[in-house]
């Protein structure tokens, strides 16, 4: 199924935010955090910028392979974009802070 995702998307002419969210999410779900961060990446390559439906899937797949780094920027975005008080980011920046055993920093999100 996620070959033909990608074979999809990789066939569009236009590439919008809708379309790379669902990507990401798919690699996510398929277990493949370093893909679903190479899409992320790309959106903002694209000048495009991501939005909280992007950072939710890239913060799962930080979580998937203990992606340290891209969490932090990932962290940044979401407190220079002033998305802290979003209820489904900060679980998610939890979730992950959680399965990589940080608990220090567990402490940022409340």
């Amino acid at each position: 199924m996620l070959k033909d995702s990608d074979e999809i998307f990789e066939g569009m002419p236009v590439k919008d935010l809708v379309s790379w969210n669902s990507m990401i999410s798919e690699y996510v779900l398929a277990g493949d955090g370093r893909s679903s961060l190479m899409c992320f990446n790309k959106i903002q390559a694209d000048g495009l910028k991501p939005n909280r439906f992007s950072i939710i899937s890239a913060l799962g797949a930080c979580a998937l392979g203990h992606f340290l780094l891209n969490r932090e920027e990932i962290h940044c975005q979401v407190i220079g974009r002033r998305f802290q008080l979003d209820l489904m980011i900060q679980t998610s920046l939890i979730d992950h802070l959680e399965g990589c055993w940080i608990p220090r920093d567990m402490r940022l999100c409340y």
